[in-house]
């Protein structure tokens, strides 16, 4: 399970590397995602639309700070 300081250091690096790179929120892929792979991570340990949507209220609030 992601969660506490793992969870905020993930979610910091991907966002960082977004904003670096200017790309939005939802360009975020999981190994699955890649059709070139046939990999399962992260498995059911993560929930994607969750991660996203923390992604996107971490930028959003940051715009207000």
């Amino acid at each position: 399970v992601l969660e506490g300081p793992q969870l905020a250091a993930t979610l910091t690096v991907v966002d960082t590397v977004q904003r670096r790179f200017n790309l939005p929120v939802h360009a975020l892929l999981f190994h699955r995602d890649v059709p070139q792979s046939d990999k399962t991570c992260p498995g059911t340990g993560l929930d994607k639309g969750e991660i996203l949507r923390a992604v996107r209220t971490r930028r959003m609030s940051s715009l207000v700070a």
